[in-house]
């Protein structure tokens, strides 16, 4: 009976031939004439057995030819349903992209060379693992998923493509190394406003990395978005946080943060994720007092609407305030800094809270900073328990203004005093209970500042 060939195993090989080609079929004899038929190129077979043959593909030019095989000095055609025979042109691969990924594999490789076809015999060789390529963007640029170094894989691996199911690989001697995982130890600040743009420092061991090659990854539930890294070194790298929607109760949501590959499908190249919360708008409505000594110090009470926090910070043009904390949703309690040295050519100042000590809100209050003052001598030092003594207060800095309302304090008793001029002020004693000395001072702010 007739020879039959029933497949070719590779059915496409390079144009630069020595490929080789093994036959399966029926009726093949062994033969000194048995030979391969790439069209007019005709080269020896080397039986195997009765419905197997090998030969060494030919150089020749790229395209679909006929193949046959010859026994005895007789063809035997193609079988019907056999793939035709091609020879591709040249693969080369001159480029990957990264160099290096996470020791568990699967984040994606760039791959730059020639001769790329769209097909699933396009393979990737790590070492002596094959892996199917993802993508095929054209003849020059194809991807595919680096596999996990736990298959055995050495730390660096030679990077090889196939057009041909694995049969002829490309010999660029190029390389990829496995890294470990970076470590994020803390990241600096925590939490940030739903409008993004916080600077965000992530903390860890980061040696080796390469920020252009890595995105911030910020999650939550099903939302997923990534931020350009700015700035890098062996101990931190920084990003600013993408702006966010938050849900209709308008509630500080917590985000993992993580660092994933550019080109990796968000794969991540850090040991674990930090969590950054993100909280609704700050909004001030007032302060009290509105003015306070230049010497700093003053407890000012901010009402308005105010995410928790521990890291609150007031700033008084810019300069932060001695202390402040949360006390409720709606107040904020900030200690005034002492004053800039020009203040008197601009004593108002513009006080801004941030919740995360580096972000201001965006709202702002005016705060107005008084010159010292200071008490030199009173007159007289005792009067009637009844009170009604007028006393004459000396001194210097009292502001005879508008809208300045000044305080004469005896010990927890106050009452209503006048300023003369910058160096007097009169007031008159209250009533007490029985003879006693008591601590005689002034206040501009109803009592927040005493000056003795």
């Amino acid at each position: 009976p007739p020879a039959i060939i029933t497949s070719v195993f590779p059915y496409s090989v390079p144009e630069t031939g020595g490929s080789t080609v093994f036959v399966s079929g029926h009726n093949f004899h062994r033969s000194s004439y048995l030979a391969c038929h790439f069209s007019g190129n005709v080269v020896p077979a080397r039986w195997i057995s009765s419905s197997r043959l090998s030969c060494e593909a030919p150089p020749s030019k790229s395209g679909t030819i006929s193949f046959k095989v010859s026994t005895n000095g007789q063809l035997a055609g193609m079988a019907e349903g056999v793939t035709p025979f091609t020879f591709y042109d040249v693969v080369t691969l001159t480029k990957i992209d990264p160099l290096n990924g996470p020791l568990t594999g699967g984040s994606t490789l760039a791959l730059h060379g020639s001769g790329f076809v769209s097909s699933p015999t396009l393979l990737c060789l790590f070492a002596n693992v094959t892996v199917p390529t993802m993508r095929v963007w054209n003849s020059t640029y194809a991807e595919c998923v680096v596999p996990s170094s736990r298959l055995d894989l050495p730390n660096n691996v030679s990077i090889e493509v196939s057009v041909n199911n694995g049969h002829d690989f490309t010999t660029s001697g190029l390389k990829f190394a496995y890294t470990s995982f970076y470590k994020i130890e803390y990241i600096s600040p925590e939490s940030g406003p739903l409008t993004g743009h916080t600077m965000l420092e992530i903390f860890g061991n980061f040696t080796g990395f390469d920020p252009e090659r890595a995105l911030c990854h910020f999650r939550h539930k099903t939302v997923s978005i990534t931020s350009p890294i700015n700035n890098a070194s062996n101990k931190s790298a920084s990003c600013q946080t993408p702006p966010i929607s938050l849900d209709i109760h308008n509630s500080p949501i917590a985000y993992l943060v993580d660092i994933v590959a550019i080109n990796g499908g968000k794969f991540p190249l850090t040991d674990k994720a930090a969590v950054f919360t993100y909280y609704p708008r700050t909004f001030m409505k007032s302060l009290h007092p509105s003015l306070g000594s230049e010497m700093g110090g003053t407890n000012i009470t901010i009402m308005g609407n105010f995410a928790r926090s521990n890291n609150i910070v007031c700033k008084f043009d810019g300069n932060p305030s001695i202390n402040s904390w949360w006390v409720s949703k709606d107040s904020v309690v900030c200690v005034s800094p002492p004053a800039k040295s020009n203040f008197l050519m601009s004593p108002l100042v513009q006080v801004t809270i941030s919740l995360n000590g580096k972000d201001d809100e965006g709202s702002s209050l005016l705060f107005r900073y008084l010159a010292a003052s200071h008490i030199s001598l009173i007159t007289p030092t005792f009067g009637s328990i009844l009170g009604g003594t007028q006393l004459h207060i000396e001194g210097g800095g009292f502001p005879k203004e508008e809208n300045i309302y000044v305080f004469c304090s005896f010990g927890t008793k106050v009452t209503r005093a006048e300023i003369i001029t910058s160096s007097l002020i009169k007031c008159r004693t209250p009533m007490a209970r029985s003879s006693i000395s008591v601590q005689v001072s002034v206040t501009f702010n109803k009592g927040h500042d005493l000056v003795p």
